[in-house]
């Protein structure tokens, strides 16, 4: 198995308080991910912007070459993944993108982060969910997935359903279920993905990421 790199959301005002979480989300993610941290095979990083994860991602890659597989982890929608927007509403002159979506405004820093040898795995709850979204403000799941595999020429993947920190991750660290994922490859995206409203998003996710 090679090597894989972990990117959690993150507070983005997480120096006013170190070592609180302040999510339970994100506090059950980084329990589960603190049994098994070897920075020689599994690399936990932070991220609270799409930006600082440029930043995470492009030191990574210089510093340590191209992981087999990145999991991008935070709260989720179809067709976006939450960084710090699960926090505090920004402070005023704050413009860094809390969210990862399909607006290409956003992503594209992130054009030169990712080698075509890695798989992407997007780990927030529906992200990969596609169909007709209530209230949505944003492309779904699909469409995401597919813009962001055309610009890193790899595969890119994210559930359909909801995502347990407690139970769906494994001895080493890494997402129990990839074959339930909606996989965007070769200018196609498989299989066809069910819609949120079939897969009850809207429950509580106290536990949840």
């Amino acid at each position: 198995m090679g090597r894989t790199v972990t990117v959690v959301a993150q507070d983005p005002n997480h120096e006013a308080h170190p070592g609180e979480e302040n999510n339970s989300a994100i506090q059950a993610v980084m329990d589960a991910l603190v049994s098994f941290r070897d920075p020689s095979r599994h690399a936990v990083l932070r991220a609270p912007s799409v930006e600082e994860l440029a930043i995470a991602l492009s030191k990574d890659l210089k510093e340590n070459g191209a992981p087999e597989v990145l999991q991008i982890i935070g709260h989720g929608i179809p067709g976006a993944l939450s960084l710090g927007a699960g926090w505090s509403p920004p402070q005023n002159g704050q413009k860094l993108a809390r969210v990862l979506d399909s607006n290409p405004d956003k992503y594209g820093v992130l054009e030169r982060c990712v080698e075509s040898t890695t798989k992407v795995w997007l780990l927030g709850c529906a992200v990969g969910a596609g169909g007709n979204i209530p209230h949505s403000q944003v492309a779904d799941g699909p469409t995401l997935l597919f813009d962001l595999s055309r610009m890193w020429s790899c595969e890119v993947s994210a559930p359909v359903g909801l995502v347990d920190p407690a139970k769906d991750f494994d001895e080493e660290g890494r997402f129990r279920h990839p074959k339930t994922f909606v996989t965007a490859r070769d200018r196609s995206v498989t299989p066809e993905p069910a819609t949120a409203a079939k897969l009850g998003t809207g429950a509580a996710r106290a536990s949840r990421a």
